[in-house]
């Protein structure tokens, strides 16, 4: 088994921060055509790991992973502007 050690945030005035412990061990079950059940079960899934990632991590080690994960996926939302050039009267 993997195991990943961070820091967790230092706890304000009588708010301590419990230890986390991420388990991920299931995969993810076949939706064949059930879209819908998959989009809530993800959905679900990210909420779940974001909370508690949020809660206890400190702000710039949150901050950076944000920035990561977006740098990881960016080529996703980027929309090319030179597309095939198209003859004139071309459809």
């Amino acid at each position: 088994m993997k195991t990943v050690c961070v820091h967790k945030a230092e706890p304000f005035p009588d708010e301590p921060i419990p230890d986390l412990q991420i388990h991920i061990a299931s995969v993810v079950p076949e939706w064949k055509t059930l879209l819908e059940k998959a989009d809530a079960f993800f959905t679900d899934e990210a909420i779940k790991l974001e909370v508690a990632l949020y809660e206890s991590l400190p702000g710039g080690t949150y901050d950076r992973l944000t920035g990561l994960m977006l740098k990881r996926k960016a080529s996703h939302f980027c929309v090319s502007h030179d597309g095939p050039k198209l003859e004139k009267g071309a459809k």
